[in-house]
Formats: structure tokens, C-alpha cells, sequence
């Protein structure tokens, strides 16, 4: 008897272990990722002057954010990230040495700076360091703008 009830409840513990491994299983999503440079003329134009990334790209993640999403693909060798220390946290700054420009008081110069989007809505106000969450099939595009100044 003792001996059923001992194979009874290793069956159980077998199956409560191979329950929570499934349960605890990361499905890979797919997200389409846009990187690009742009620039906007003297007259309000905005021209993609050169794209350094574009890829459906599959990765796991358990909390998939767009923070989460660009180290993976520094993981996966698509981009190089620039971060800078904030406190205790890590904080991204640009990507493939690519940073907003700053003046001589280290005041981030309006001119140049990360845009974020996903899906077309409006845009990310953390920029490249924002986690908000971003779920399989979206659209994220993130745009290097650089606006030039009209010559005189």
C-alpha cells in the first residue's frame, strides 16, 4: 500500500512539474522593426535618408516591451545600443552610435533626436528607453530625425 501510495504521489508531482513548465513556456512573437535616418528640409519635408534595419523579427521574451525588444536584437547582433547610467538603472540612448545631439550645457538639442512609434499611434514619450508593451505582428518604427537648418 505504501508503496502505490508513493507512486501515486510522484505520478502527481511528475505532472504538477510538467503543468507549470507548460504554463511557464514563452511563445515567440513576431514584430516588424523599422530603423531609420531621417531629415526634414528648410520647408517641413521629411525625407528617410538612409534605413539600418528592417526585419520581422521572432524573438521570446516574458515581458515583451520595446526596451526588451531592442536589447534582443543587440543580442541577436542587428543593432548596437548606446546607454547611459540614470541612478541604478540603465537607461538607452541611441543605437549604432547614433545619440540625440547636445549643446555645451549637455541640454539635448531639439534638432536631433529618437522618435518612436508603434503601430502608427502616437509617439513614445520614454523614446528608446520606453516599456510599453508590444505584442506579436506590431509595427515599430523608430526614426533617428535629424532637422536640418536652412542655410542663409
Amino acid at each position: 500500500m505504501k508503496k502505490k501510495l508513493s507512486l501515486l504521489l510522484a505520478l502527481l508531482m511528475l505532472t504538477s512539474i510538467a503543468a507549470l513548465a507548460a504554463c511557464s513556456k514563452v511563445e515567440p512573437i513576431t514584430v516588424k522593426v523599422v530603423i531609420n535616418v531621417a531629415e526634414e528640409d528648410d520647408r517641413g519635408r521629411r525625407e528617410v535618408t538612409e534605413t539600418i534595419l528592417e526585419t520581422d523579427f521572432a524573438y521570446e521574451s516574458s515581458t515583451p516591451t520595446l526596451n526588451d525588444l531592442l536589447v534582443k536584437l543587440r543580442d541577436a547582433g542587428k543593432i548596437n545600443l548606446v546607454t547611459e547610467a540614470d541612478g541604478d538603472n540603465v537607461i538607452i540612448t541611441g543605437i549604432n552610435d547614433l545619440v540625440p545631439k547636445t549643446d555645451e550645457t549637455e541640454t539635448t538639442m531639439e534638432d536631433y533626436d529618437w522618435y518612436v512609434y508603434i503601430n502608427d499611434g502616437d509617439a513614445e514619450d520614454n523614446s528608446l528607453s520606453s516599456t510599453k508593451a508590444i505584442a506579436a505582428n506590431d509595427t515599430v518604427t523608430i526614426t533617428y530625425m535629424h532637422y536640418s537648418i536652412a542655410k542663409e
